[in-house]
């Protein structure tokens, strides 16, 4: 977070979007909370590798 410079809040904000948008799923225990891809999340990944090569390939910054 800290090397990132991205503020907590700012951070909630994009996990609550992740999380609402079935990109992420998270679980809690009682000592730790971890999120994990879901399949969902794993295919937008690709598709948006995808694309970024495309706009690449054109010349278009993302």
């Amino acid at each position: 977070m800290l090397e990132a410079n991205l503020p907590y809040t700012r951070l909630s904000k994009y996990i609550d979007e992740l999380l609402e948008k079935g990109l992420l799923l998270k679980t809690e225990d009682a000592r730790e909370v971890k999120f994990k891809v879901t399949k969902k999340g794993r295919e937008f990944l690709k598709e948006f590798e995808r694309i970024e090569r495309v706009a690449e390939a054109f010349g278009v910054e993302l």
